[in-house]
């Protein structure tokens, strides 16, 4: 996976092609989520799918998945 430095904020990012094609910049540490439709959070598998869910540090879920970097860059 490359990693590259926002340009904004600095953060380590990556850029993970979604099923439509195109590249989000997300956060580059993947983290385990849980799926749920109602969960606050946008998630990006590796696979490039959206899902709803929540973050869950330190824990097993679903899967792991990729913050978008709109949703933590210090703008």
């Amino acid at each position: 996976m490359d990693v590259k430095n926002c340009r904004i904020c600095g953060a380590a990012i990556t850029f993970i092609r979604t099923e439509k094609g195109k590249y989000m910049p997300c956060d580059a540490q993947a983290m385990p989520y849980k799926k749920a439709q109602d969960g606050p959070e946008n998630i990006i598998t590796p696979a490039g799918k959206l899902v709803r869910g929540r973050w869950l540090p330190g824990g097993q879920g679903d899967g792991v998945g990729y913050r978008p970097h709109w949703a933590s860059c210090h703008k």
